[in-house]
């Protein structure tokens, strides 16, 4: 009897320790995930240029995608528009301009889109608000910039 209570009670620890390993690993790749998506919004955020950049590549590919091209003609135009957008952003201050207001209209929009709205009114706050706030994240992110070129 005293060994049949053991064997079962060694057992039940057994499957506790293993139960507590498997939350422990979900945990970890829970909370990375969310870490490296957390790391790469801070470096989108802090690399204004790369962002807009990619947002743009993104565009030509949306506006094309219909055509029926090769796969490598897609790729091949992101990177040309990525790499020219990146050019033209620190080589001319106007394209600057340009393509942060471009990255706002497109974070303001997607930002009306997320959601149902009860009024229209709170739907155009939201957008506001979110053109106001890449607004600004792209002005500190042009100024740090702009600072670390001068230095």
């Amino acid at each position: 009897m005293y060994d049949d209570y053991y064997y079962y009670e060694e057992q039940r620890k057994a499957q506790a320790k293993s139960d507590a390993a498997l939350a422990a690993t979900f945990a970890t790749g829970i909370c990375g995930g969310i870490g490296i998506v957390l790391s790469a919004i801070m470096f989108l955020i802090s690399r204004f240029d790369i962002l807009s950049s990619a947002l743009m590549a993104l565009a030509g590919y949306i506006l094309t995608y219909k055509q029926g091209w090769n796969n490598a003609v897609y790729i091949i135009g992101a990177i040309i528009i990525f790499g020219i957008s990146l050019i033209l952003q620190h080589t001319f201050f106007a394209a600057r301009i340009i393509y942060t207001l471009f990255v706002c209209v497109i974070v303001a929009l997607l930002g009306g889109c997320w959601k149902t709205y009860d009024t229209e009114s709170q739907r155009n706050m939201v957008m506001l608000i979110c053109f106001g706030v890449t607004a600004l994240l792209g002005i500190i992110s042009w100024c740090g910039s702009i600072k670390k070129d001068e230095n």
